[in-house]
């Protein structure tokens, strides 16, 4: 039995058919069916196994009524075990990014399932889970409670297991606007780049017959080219 499943009572045979069927559940510290608490308020067939019914076992017992018939009083059997915790996984989000001097962090998280009673997650990350430079960090998860919508701390009723995410930084590689650029002999071109990282930019010209590189202006961002020929310069 696992907090949060719902237990149905089943009755079948009926005789008469029209008899009256009353529900009550119980409680129990023993696995039993004698000296057990009747839970208030839970005389429907089916019992969800919440607060009341944690850490005990369970059992039902059935009164049919019918007109000119003996009462008969059915006792359940006991749940196999104690209501028990129920458990689920909470994994923490992966993400990646170009490097751009910021640091990557992730505060998302999935559950591996939907938690019953409108109960929702509170997940915290270790101050570790966060990276600036190139590379790949574990996203870890450092605290996870679970709450009622009226912030009520329910966790107790849950066995948690998490699974880290991992945050990763990819190297930052100039981007040109013309890497293959048209040149005249004599006459200088300039093309433009972005460059996320903070790493020193130089360029080469695949071709020196045809142009050379005269400039790179990491301030502007512009590589400044001289055609040697006129043809294709690839940077």
């Amino acid at each position: 039995a696992i907090y949060g499943e719902t237990l149905t009572a089943n009755v079948s045979d009926l005789n008469p058919a029209d008899a009256i069927v009353k529900y009550q559940w119980y409680i129990n510290d023993e696995k039993s069916t004698e000296g057990g608490e009747a839970i208030v308020g839970e005389t429907e067939k089916e019992l969800s196994l919440n607060t009341s019914s944690f850490g005990k076992y369970v059992y039902v017992v059935i009164t049919v009524e019918a007109d000119n018939y003996e009462t008969k009083v059915i006792p359940s059997n006991v749940t196999e075990t104690k209501v028990a915790a129920r458990k689920i996984t909470v994994t923490a989000g992966t993400e990646s990014k170009v490097y751009d001097k910021t640091p990557l962090t992730n505060n998302t998280f999935k559950a591996s399932e939907k938690l019953p009673y409108s109960h929702e997650l509170r997940v915290t990350m270790t101050a570790g889970s966060t990276i600036t430079n190139a590379g790949s960090v574990a996203n870890v998860i450092g605290e996870v409670k679970v709450v009622t919508e009226s912030e009520i701390d329910v966790t107790e009723y849950y066995e948690i297991e998490t699974v880290a995410g991992t945050l990763t930084i990819t190297p930052a590689t100039p981007e040109l606007s013309g890497r293959d650029t048209s040149v005249k002999a004599g006459s200088e071109v300039t093309v433009t780049y972005t460059y996320t990282g903070d790493g020193k930019v130089t360029a080469t010209s695949k071709d020196e017959e045809i142009a050379t590189i005269v400039n790179v202006d990491e301030e502007k961002k512009e590589i400044t080219i001289k055609g040697e020929a006129t043809g294709t310069a690839t940077i």
